[in-house]
């Protein structure tokens, strides 16, 4: 890149795997200086994708074990004196944490900064540690002003930032709304009432069911869905044919 000519991208990788409800993707950036930038990416449109998204709310995901793995393995394979900064929006936020979450306590001084963009955070009931807990100030969770993916899973105790978006309601969750100014994020005086009412109602069910019935919801939704998606196929090919 010319304008960014001592920067590197490497170790991309993207794997989708329906039978494991697995959809991962992640990239390393080679920063000036010799740091590193590991950003994950967030839910793609695949029906996988959204499947392992709810399936956060009630186990740890096969996307989070390989983004456990690639940061030790990023970390493994950069000189020591090496800092990594994790980055992700929504789920891949919910990645970043976990992998810091997650990261052995030898390794854990050589990671600069969490970033959580809009991601839902760790269920007690699935993780007892978080990135806060384990980082503090060094995670940092921002949010639109009116967020509802960003507070699911929310733990109280950690601090976050919200910040203003062209948008209106759920499509704030789209980064490319939120307004930047001359210091940076354009920051927000809080979370948006309305969302406050929808995150408690989401919180409250939550918090009502424990894992097996969350995970039982979650099998029965998506299994219905799969059904409807697979009978859409059968009848496009019908019309091809």
């Amino acid at each position: 890149s010319t304008l960014f000519p001592y920067t590197t991208l490497f170790r991309s990788i993207i794997e989708v795997d329906e039978a494991t409800s697995l959809q991962f993707s992640a990239v390393t950036i080679g920063l000036p200086g010799g740091d590193l930038l590991i950003s994950f990416r967030g839910t793609d449109s695949t029906l996988v994708g959204w499947r392992e998204d709810f399936m956060l709310a009630f186990t740890v995901t096969e996307a989070q074990r390989m983004a456990r793995a690639y940061l030790k393995d990023a970390l493994a394979g950069s000189d020591a004196g090496a800092r990594v900064v994790l980055a992700g929006h929504s789920k891949g936020g919910c990645l970043a944490e976990y992998a810091a979450a997650t990261c052995p306590e030898a390794l854990l001084s050589r990671i600069g900064r969490v970033y959580s963009f809009d991601g839902p955070g760790l269920d007690r009931a699935v993780l007892l540690d978080d990135a806060f807990s384990r980082l503090g100030e060094r995670f940092c969770h921002i949010l639109p002003r009116f967020s509802v993916v960003g507070q699911l899973m929310d733990r109280l105790e950690v601090p976050r930032r919200y910040v203003e978006s062209s948008e209106w309601g759920i499509m704030q969750h789209d980064p490319m709304s939120w307004q930047v100014g001359p210091a940076g994020l354009v920051q927000a005086d809080g979370l948006a009432p309305e969302a406050k009412t929808l995150d408690d109602a989401i919180a409250s069910w939550l918090s009502g069911e424990d894992l097996e019935t969350r995970e039982l919801f979650v099998r029965e939704l998506f299994d219905i869905l799969g059904v409807d998606n697979r009978s859409e196929e059968r009848r496009v090919g019908k019309e091809c044919r």
